[in-house]
């Protein structure tokens, strides 16, 4: 018997697919034995408990989506005010290196890569720069800074909290 790296359910051996939760299954699952008893029967054996993986599933397919689709706008929206300052271009750019690593970052979660982890990190670590050096341009402009403040402490917050989250799961991100 195996346990689903996903789930936790116990999968029986030869089962390519969970049959709980549909994720194939790579072999690098937990074997659990069941040796064994004196009269014949198997001994009912409990697999360790598995921390879940709906926090990476939120980031994956929908949160890290989200990110980079408005980091892409917003690299959009500064390449409108290149003609404002040519330090707008230097911004735009890298609101879309920012955006297109929130991509890859999903797209690793999703297929649980063994270096999501590393990914998504830079990814938030990205939009704390990112943001601020939008600040150091709005101040210099006397413009609004409050949504970039908020979006570059979340970005710090999930910075800590995504590190201690994968490195918790280091053995379901094993592809």
């Amino acid at each position: 018997m195996r346990v689903c790296n996903r789930c936790g359910a116990m999968v029986e051996d030869g089962i390519a697919i969970c049959p709980s939760c549909q994720t194939p299954l790579t072999g690098n699952e937990q074997v659990v034995s069941q040796p064994m008893m004196g009269n014949g029967a198997y001994q009912n054996v409990q697999a360790e408990p598995r921390l879940g993986t709906k926090w990476a599933d939120f980031l994956g397919y929908f949160a890290l989506w989200l990110g980079g689709l408005a980091n892409v706008v917003s690299g959009l929206g500064c390449f409108a005010l290149t003609g404002v300052s040519s330090a707008y271009t230097v911004l735009a750019i890298l609101f879309l290196i920012t955006g297109a690593i929130d991509f890859i970052a999903a797209i690793k979660i999703i297929k649980r890569k063994s270096d999501a982890r590393k990914f998504v990190l830079i990814a938030y670590s990205l939009v704390v720069v990112v943001n601020l050096i939008a600040i150091a341009f709005a101040l210099s402009s006397n413009g609004e800074i409050t949504t970039m403040v908020a979006s570059t402490v979340v970005g710090v917050i999930m910075i800590f909290v995504n590190n201690i989250y994968f490195k918790n799961r280091e053995n379901i991100f094993v592809n």
